[in-house]
């Protein structure tokens, strides 16, 4: 596992009011992570993808109407794509389970989870 200087985190979240939320307040956070880098949609997510090495990614379920597929078969895409990805969640507000078919998402965590709680799961 990278050490906190190395680590770069990802979110890819659609709601503006739950973006810039997130971004607030993991951004105070800040010493765990060389870069956080809040995106709203998957097309600016694989450009950050292609530019950064990122290793913790944060993906909302739900990433509105444009996308016709939902974040957890991005992250799996991605997860392959990127095996530099030491640690992949799926944000949801909904009941959501991948049972076995997404073996690449590490946990799934829901928007009402704490900043602490959220960085103890990334960072576990």
């Amino acid at each position: 596992m990278n050490d906190d200087n190395e680590r770069i985190l990802l979110v890819v979240e659609p709601d503006d009011m739950v973006r810039e939320t997130l971004r607030r307040l993991i951004k105070r956070h800040q010493n765990h992570f060389k870069s956080i880098i809040v995106v709203s949609e998957p097309k600016t997510a694989i450009e950050v993808l292609e530019k950064m090495r990122v290793t913790h990614l944060i993906c909302a379920q739900d990433l509105g109407p444009k996308c016709s597929i939902g974040g957890a078969n991005y992250v799996r895409s991605w997860r392959i794509t990127h095996p530099h990805i030491e640690k992949a969640l799926i944000f949801t507000s909904q009941a959501f389970s991948t049972g076995d078919k997404y073996p690449e998402i590490d946990d799934i965590v829901s928007k009402a989870i704490s900043v602490k709680d959220l960085l103890g799961i990334l960072l576990k």
